[in-house]
């Protein structure tokens, strides 16, 4: 009777394992908040951003390479923003539009090149002005809308004025945070040999820009700097949003059942063999 009934018992747990039950297990409370924001990054690729007076991992870089691999983390560590990449030089382009997808936007920075929008400068203007069009996009979400401007300063006059691109943040009430990169001394400049003109960072622009439309200036000495700028950004600018959160999820009772099975099976076996040396005994 009990060798019947274990082995009914068997084939129910495993009719019941391939049925794969769930059950339901709740879950630790959590922020009911997060703070999310688009953020516009206006780079520029002028022929100084080739300058190498930075360093990566010890290795010499130019002032674009560690700018890119300094965004690279910062887009990383900053999941559920929203993140856009406009370059600037003589012409201004958006390399990538106001996007959730951190991934592709990360592939999008690794193309940044100087001279990929011309060797001069002069488009500044026109790079804030796309800029801030497409945070005027995004006036209907709730999140935070801010544009940070990564530059060695101007060698020529804007096209478009700078002061029409203040007016324009302005008006729709969006700092632009400015970040000066190079040196502000030709001592600077470490290099042996180079045929390009070494250019120190005019930050008299930048620091314009910046106060006038609610953001900050800062100037950058290194690839840490560059960091710890982005780190101050994240946390000045941002707004809380309401999360919704499961309050419980479904787990799997398979591997319990399986588990189950197997020590009914092992009992099972055990009670053969018990019983079939207990007949062997008799039989002799």
């Amino acid at each position: 009777l009990l060798l019947h009934l274990l082995r009914w018992l068997l084939l129910g747990l495993l009719i019941t394992a391939l049925a794969e039950p769930v059950y339901q297990v709740e879950l630790p409370p959590e922020s009911q908040t997060k703070t999310v924001r688009d953020i516009v990054m206006v780079v520029e690729t002028s022929v100084s951003m080739g300058l190498e007076d930075y360093q990566v991992s010890g290795i010499s870089a130019t002032r674009l390479d560690a700018i890119k691999s300094v965004l690279d983390q910062f887009i990383l560590g900053m999941r559920g923003n929203r993140f856009s990449l406009i370059l600037y030089a003589e012409s201004a382009y958006t390399l990538m539009p106001l996007t959730s997808d951190n991934h592709t936007t990360r592939l999008m920075l690794k193309r940044l090149r100087p001279y990929l929008a011309g060797r001069t400068d002069e488009a500044i203007g026109e790079a804030l002005g796309l800029a801030l069009k497409q945070t005027e996009r995004a006036t209907e979400t709730t999140q935070n809308r801010v544009v940070v401007l990564i530059s060695d300063g101007m060698t020529r006059d804007s096209r478009i004025p700078i002061s029409e691109a203040i007016n324009y943040a302005q008006g729709l009430n969006v700092p632009i945070y400015t970040i000066g990169v190079g040196g502000e001394q030709a001592s600077a400049d470490q290099r042996e040999f180079s045929g390009l003109l070494y250019q120190t960072l005019e930050a008299s622009p930048l620091k314009t820009i910046a106060e006038q439309t609610g953001g900050r200036y800062y100037r950058i000495g290194g690839r840490e700097d560059l960091q710890a700028v982005l780190a101050q950004i994240d946390q000045t600018e941002g707004v809380e949003v309401p999360v919704t959160s499961a309050k419980f999820q479904w787990r799997s009772l398979v591997n319990e059942l399986l588990v189950l099975s197997f020590g009914v099976f092992m009992l099972y076996f055990g009670w053969m063999q018990w019983v079939a040396k207990r007949l062997q005994r008799e039989g002799v």
